[in-house]
């Protein structure tokens, strides 16, 4: 039983370490069963009752000890506790709350028959609330500001040079961060190559292609201690041909990887990518 709640406790984390949202969670349903048992008028339809009232039972399910050890065991062996939270309607109630809440407050505005507030002020204060709400959950895009404090420096410098709406080729280190930084930004492939578990473990998510030339611009550990500068074996000349069959009009590599003397000999021999831009740490090269 002990070795069960550690587990319930470290999936638990995992799952909140990004963010509170699921706090938010609780308290819309909490203020969505409080606010409906005082206004059964606002449940009458049903929909929303039973949306509250399923989501309740599911959270249950997932807190419970002796049901989260079932659906554990239920579950296959790539998945852990965490991956249970996932089961959970978190966005759809935590919005449906806040907009019920939101409505509240606005009746509340509102008053008896001499409203405390004017109509135009109060949809001017409800749409204040909502832009606050909005802004404090998350930003449209990190481009045109300041450098995000857990972007690397050299990440931030190479995404900047990146042209709008072209197919970029990076490693995973940039991936990571690319549609973070702009939302136009067409990746080859995402991050679900190296995390398999972003797909939920689909086989035959992409074509062999690109998983050996993903495996070229991104060395493993012992390939790099071993000295050399790509991996997967496949070579060069092959993995530029990649990026041409696919039509990728911006390719981004380490700068390690750039002065490697087969990387430039295959570069010069194909004649279709060339350097544009580049750091300490990275290369970005362009047709």
């Amino acid at each position: 039983m002990r070795e069960l709640l550690n587990t319930i406790q470290s999936g638990y984390l995992e799952y909140t370490k990004q963010g509170q949202f699921f706090v938010l969670f609780l308290l819309a349903m909490l203020f969505l069963w409080l606010y409906g048992a005082q206004n059964p008028g606002r449940r009458e339809g049903g929909l929303g009752r039973t949306y509250v009232q399923l989501s309740f039972v599911l959270t249950l399910l997932v807190l419970f000890p002796l049901t989260a050890f079932l659906l554990i065991k239920y579950q296959t062996a790539f998945y852990g506790y965490s991956h249970l939270f996932l089961l959970l309607p978190v966005t759809g109630i935590t919005a449906y709350g806040m907009t019920e809440a939101v409505a509240a407050a606005g009746e509340r505005l509102k008053g008896g028959a001499q409203p405390k507030l004017k109509k135009k002020t109060r949809e001017v204060c409800m749409a204040a609330v909502m832009a606050v709400l909005l802004f404090l959950c998350g930003s449209l895009s990190l481009a045109g500001k300041a450098q995000d404090a857990r972007m690397p420096a050299a990440v931030w410098d190479i995404l900047q040079e990146i042209p709008g709406e072209q197919r970029v080729a990076a490693p995973d280190a940039v991936i990571s961060y690319a549609r973070a930084y702009r939302g136009d930004i067409c990746l080859l492939y995402g991050r679900d190559m190296k995390n398999k578990a972003l797909h939920a473990y689909m086989y035959d998510t992409y074509d062999e292609a690109l998983v050996l030339f993903h495996e070229w611009l991104n060395p493993g550990e012992e390939e790099v201690e071993a000295g050399q500068c790509t991996g997967g074996g496949l070579p060069a000349a092959d993995a530029l041909e990649v990026l041409n069959r696919y039509d990728c009009q911006v390719l981004i590599m380490t700068k390690m990887q750039y002065e490697c003397e087969e990387v430039r000999r295959a570069l010069e021999v194909q004649g279709i990518f060339a350097y544009e831009d580049g750091n300490e740490a990275y290369v970005l090269l362009t047709r």
